[in-house]
């Protein structure tokens, strides 16, 4: 019988956000650049957003 492949389950979108948010914290940013920065964060696919969350840990720590 072959092994199946467990995955582990996509980032959670509140994850993201919570990394995004340090990036907005980090630059300042304004109301109206948050927005923008939750909008782009929303039509990340979920598949990605392990990775983008790792950047932001990373980058902005």
């Amino acid at each position: 019988m072959a092994a199946l492949a467990i995955e582990p389950a996509p980032a959670s979108l509140s994850d993201l956000f919570d990394a995004a948010k340090r990036a907005c914290d980090h630059w300042n940013d304004s109301s109206a650049a948050r927005e923008a920065m939750e909008r782009e964060c929303r039509e990340v696919p979920p598949h990605q957003r392990a990775e983008l969350i790792h950047h932001f840990e990373e980058t902005y720590p």
